[in-house]
């Protein structure tokens, strides 16, 4: 192979790297976490009452008396769009608790770091099931 010819210029200097052809592959199989992270937005979106958010398009928050914001809507069967975001992050964050506690087994040698992991799992999963019947009990009232 022949070498290029570059002239004599003061500092010019050809440079030392080789450009590669992309590979262009296509993925066949899907990495296991983005479908188990797909997996639970997806329930998390039911859970949450996306499906009804969607078909019944409800207003994002109501107007009580005297102006005041009101977020849940005070019957049962229907509900706004915020009262559906906030149940959503309530379900998400005992779910979290959830995970939390798992991992919290995966570090079971590092006492300190696996207490801590399982005492936050707990108080998110408390926060979790203490918020979700707080929202059911003020809309039953």
């Amino acid at each position: 192979m022949v070498k290029p010819f570059l002239p004599w210029i003061p500092g010019l200097k050809r440079p030392k790297f080789k450009i590669k052809k992309p590979d262009m592959r296509i993925l066949t199989d899907m990495p296991e976490n983005y479908i188990l992270i797909g997996l639970l937005i997806l329930v998390f979106f039911l859970i949450g009452g996306g499906v009804y958010d969607l078909l019944e398009r409800p207003p994002p928050m109501g107007i009580g008396e005297f102006q005041a914001p009101q977020p849940l809507y005070p019957e049962l069967n229907r509900q706004f769009l915020l009262e559906s975001l906030i149940a959503t992050s309530f379900f998400a964050i005992g779910a979290l608790g959830f995970v939390l506690l798992h991992w919290s087994m995966r570090y079971a040698y590092d006492t300190s770091y696996a207490t801590s992991l399982l005492f936050l799992g707990f108080v998110m999963i408390l926060i979790g099931y203490i918020g979700a019947e707080v929202m059911i009990s003020a809309k039953l009232s």
